[in-house]
């Protein structure tokens, strides 16, 4: 069974978004946990936006690379219905940039730019303006419904 584009992405931002919450502020002392609540009101639109930065710097025969990798996402959250056990919304993408480079090779996509029609970034152009549900319950478990066709990856 194929999953779609839309569902790996959604649980890698989750995945990125609760591990950002564990960050140690310094090596002597380990902040607690923070839990982080959706307040979304009935009738309202949210902007999000998700910046995200990396450098990873592995070793390969003994010499140690640097590749740096960005991702920018910018979607609306618009809150269907509210109430205590659980927000549904409707998430739109509206711009996915992504750039990575190695010092050797460099890639980079911008959904806002016409012109860069590389085929790998296809799935990723293709979720663009394609609106999903979103349900997110008290707990913060978030489940997903497309409302588009999309083609398996």
């Amino acid at each position: 069974m194929h999953r779609s584009h839309t569902t790996i992405l959604i649980i890698a931002l989750f995945a990125i978004i609760t591990a950002s919450c564990n960050d140690i502020v310094n090596s002597i002392q380990h902040p607690p946990p923070v839990n982080l609540f959706f307040n979304f009101k009935n009738d309202s639109t949210y902007l999000y936006i998700l910046d995200s930065r990396m450098l990873l710097m592995p070793q390969v025969n003994g010499k140690t690379l640097s590749i740096k990798q960005e991702m920018k996402l910018l979607c609306t959250y618009r809150v269907t219905r509210a109430t205590v056990n659980r927000k549904n919304t409707i998430v739109t993408y509206t711009r996915i940039t992504m750039s990575s480079g190695n010092g050797y090779n460099s890639n980079s996509f911008d959904s806002n730019d016409s012109t860069n029609v590389d085929s790998l970034y296809a799935p990723i152009a293709s979720m663009i303006n394609k609106p999903f549900n979103l349900v997110i319950s008290d707990k913060g478990l978030a489940s997903a419904q497309q409302l588009y066709e999309t083609q398996p990856i």
